[in-house]
């Protein structure tokens, strides 16, 4: 595990979260497997991943509604460890946002408060100062009467009207559609710089990880593949695994030579690439991201030549194929209004790339 970044500094005294060790197994399947992190407060951190991943039965010990096989947590420094759920002052959403469907949306808010002996007083004030910070003024609505978006905010609202120190999000936005969603990122992560409070995502949606995060964890099998800022992680994969989850890539198998900014592909050709500590023979995996390449027409030399095999049209961009003899079929996005109109299917072309661009990793 390569951590690229180091943590953003606190912003707020309440809020860090150490996690040492934590295991959660399941007869002979291992969950979370001794996963240790550090969240920073006021820090808004992403645990992102495939499905099994262990990234919501990480969220869920850290909520308490599930125990951990092993390790400890602490907050501000105190262990949270055994402490049931209630006593954790954790703020919680789900995707399914969890409303009470018999109470209004003011009942909702307030029910946290009363459960911890707020004055009425007292309830009346935050319940409306929470709907004044989601922008929601329906207090006397039940859910049912809500859009997705509107209910969405309620259960943001419920979840931190009690002031909490730390606030969990499981898949907050599955369940909305893609422009809404986009909206509503925008909205929570303006939110949580405004209260300042600390955010543990979850999702498996990679632009809401991206667009949203302070730092993210990556999660494969129980166990950290990378931490580290979005863009780090993007730029800079420390695997693999990464490299192939984070967006597109093109996929190139090859094999170190005894040059160290060069590689052979499986069907023999040639690449320049970064200087590299590979043993002359080791096979290795390569990527490219298709927006780093560009096409040019016919072989004017350099670059890769080849075919173009078929394009897509998808508005802001088009998605071309090239079929390059030693490689097989690479992907080049090119952005709309950045080129002349493409060749037809059939075309000679070049598809031109940057040696620095290639990521190498070791052969699966």
């Amino acid at each position: 595990m390569i951590d690229p970044a180091p943590p953003p500094p606190a912003r707020s005294k309440r809020g860090r979260l150490e996690l040492i060790g934590l295991r959660k197994s399941y007869d002979t399947h291992v969950a979370v497997d001794r996963l240790d992190l550090t969240i920073e407060a006021g820090e808004f951190f992403t645990i992102l991943g495939p499905s099994g991943c262990g990234k919501t039965t990480t969220l869920m010990m850290l909520a308490g509604f599930t125990e951990p096989t092993s390790g400890s947590i602490r907050l501000d420094g105190v262990p949270i460890t055994r402490q049931a759920p209630q006593e954790r002052n954790i703020g919680v959403v789900f995707q399914s946002y969890a409303l009470f469907p018999h109470m209004t949306v003011g009942g909702n808010l307030a029910f946290p408060l009363e459960m911890r002996d707020v004055p009425p007083a007292d309830i009346a004030r935050r319940v409306q100062a929470a709907l004044d910070l989601v922008r929601l003024p329906v207090a006397d609505r039940l859910p049912a009467q809500l859009s997705g978006g509107q209910q969405q905010r309620v259960a943001v609202a419920r979840a931190v009207v009690f002031d909490p120190p730390v606030l969990l999000m499981d898949e907050p936005m599955g369940a909305l559609d893609a422009k809404l969603r986009t909206h509503l990122q925008v909205e929570l992560r303006r939110l949580q710089q405004r209260l300042g409070i600390t955010v543990v995502h979850v999702t498996h949606d990679q632009d809401e990880a991206m667009a949203m995060s302070d730092r993210v964890v990556i999660m494969n099998d129980g166990k950290v593949e990378q931490i580290g800022r979005p863009k780090d992680l993007y730029e800079r994969p420390a695997s693999l695994f990464v490299a192939r989850f984070l967006g597109e890539n093109n996929l190139l198998e090859a094999r170190a030579t005894s040059e160290p900014n060069r590689i052979v592909t499986a069907g023999g050709l040639t690449l320049e690439c970064p200087a590299h500590g590979f043993a002359p023979g080791s096979p290795l995996s390569a990527t490219l991201r298709p927006e780093r390449l560009s096409l040019r027409p016919g072989h004017p030399g350099g670059g890769l030549p080849g075919v173009l095999a078929d394009s897509v049209y998808l508005g802001a961009k088009t998605i071309h194929t090239v079929d390059v003899p030693g490689l097989g079929a690479l992907t080049v996005q090119v952005q709309n209004g950045t080129e002349d109109s493409p060749p037809p299917p059939g075309a000679s072309v070049t598809v031109m790339y940057r040696p620095d661009d290639l990521r190498l990793f070791p052969a699966p």
